[in-house]
């Protein structure tokens, strides 16, 4: 405990100073501490996402100027006590108790470059969805104030609990911040962070949470059935983000299967898998040292067991975690690129299918894009959510 409580107190201020300068304030409490990060102007704030081509879209969505706080907290995650961050972003003179609260949750990364570590592109995609509203950013567990964790990637349990007990301390701090706010929200995310928000969504319809209200939920090329997503990426020859492959493998093997993912991987990427599943390697190693070709990458015994048998050992503990259809109260919308190489399109239109036979037509809408990748459909996406919000 003495550790973690001098690291909270030598939290360093990042050099992003195109955001203004940081105020150094700090609050610290057993259960969480809350550190000021920076206060952008708006002229400065326009110029930030102006700066950045694929951002220029979103400059009409930025409305104000706004402050930044760190946030991290203590929880229990099976049974260890962890110590999880993200950042909240607090609009300017911001006097408002009927708008609901935004959080945004972000995809799948290979570094630290996440919401608590502010030079993180994270910010400028989150910035124009303030839109004038408080946002809440949560880092996922393994990253952030976490880093030294196993992330538990795509693993529904874990991400439900972090996103609820980061909105529980992000209300705390916002009444330690003498901030009004409603405790009304909607969620966003993309790819991982999509995923994230319908397991959100399909918590709530088996329990309401008592602290805050889901109003809307945004999901943004996230992936539905993990068994599918990966059948559809171990069926190609290449695929530019097989590091996905050795870190859903490793993260499970960590979290499921008590670090045994031999034989799932030839040489070197076997060993990287092992190393990750035991805490002793990184996502930047895994991001840098995986081969895109399928067939080097893959041992080519469990290839053809895994994807031949629908009913392989592993496949139960992905279908545990992905989203199945739900019946909800909170309209939901999916977007999905056509042309994404990395999560099928397929899916989300079946799953959309089948969320529409289980809740009021107008509960559930689908924006299908044609001719857009999987990162062009997050740039588009974003926007579409946003309008979607306001309307």
């Amino acid at each position: 405990m003495k550790t973690r409580t001098i690291l909270i107190l030598l939290w360093s201020i990042s050099l992003f100073h195109s955001f203004g300068q940081s105020k150094e304030a700090k609050y610290i409490s057993k259960k969480f501490a809350l550190e000021h990060q920076y206060e952008g102007d708006f002229t400065t704030v326009k110029n930030t996402i102006a700066g950045y081509e694929p951002y220029r879209p979103y400059l009409k969505y930025v409305l104000v100027g706004f402050d930044a706080y760190k946030l991290a907290y203590w929880t229990d995650i099976g049974g260890e006590e962890k110590w999880l961050s993200g950042s909240i972003l607090v609009p300017k003179e911001y006097n408002e108790t009927n708008k609901n609260v935004l959080m945004f949750c972000h995809g799948t990364i290979f570094n630290q470059d996440v919401p608590s570590n502010w030079n993180s592109p994270i910010h400028i995609e989150a910035l124009p969805a303030m839109g004038n509203r408080i946002t809440f950013l949560p880092d996922y567990l393994g990253y952030g104030t976490s880093s030294e964790d196993v992330p538990a990637y795509m693993q529904k349990k874990i991400t439900v609990q972090q996103l609820q007990e980061f909105v529980e301390y992000g209300f705390m701090a916002l009444e330690k911040l003498e901030v009004p706010f409603s405790k009304q929200m909607d969620v966003v995310g993309f790819s991982q962070g999509g995923h994230a928000a319908l397991a959100l969504a399909e918590s709530q319809s088996e329990s309401k949470n008592s602290i805050y209200d889901l109003k809307n939920v945004v999901s943004i090329g996230g992936p539905i059935d993990i068994n599918e997503n990966l059948d559809y990426i171990l069926k190609k020859q290449t695929f530019a983000s097989a590091a996905y492959l050795t870190y859903i493998f490793g993260s499970y093997g960590h979290y499921y299967w008590e670090n045994n993912v031999s034989g799932i991987f030839n040489e070197p990427y076997d060993q990287l898998t092992k190393d990750f599943a035991n805490g002793n390697s990184t996502l930047k190693m895994l991001k840098d040292s995986t081969t895109v070709d399928i067939r080097a990458l893959m041992n080519p015994k469990f290839l053809e067991d895994f994807l031949g048998n629908k009913n392989h050992w592993m496949r139960k503990d992905f279908a545990s975690n992905s989203i199945t259809p739900f019946e909800t109260d909170i309209p939901v919308l999916l977007i999905h690129g056509i042309k994404d190489e990395d999560v099928p399109f397929a899916t989300t239109k079946k799953f959309f299918n089948e969320l529409k036979k289980q809740n009021e037509v107008e509960k559930v809408t689908f924006y299908p894009l044609d001719n857009l990748n999987h990162i062009e459909s997050g740039f588009l996406g974003i926007q579409l959510a946003l309008d979607f919000l306001t309307d």
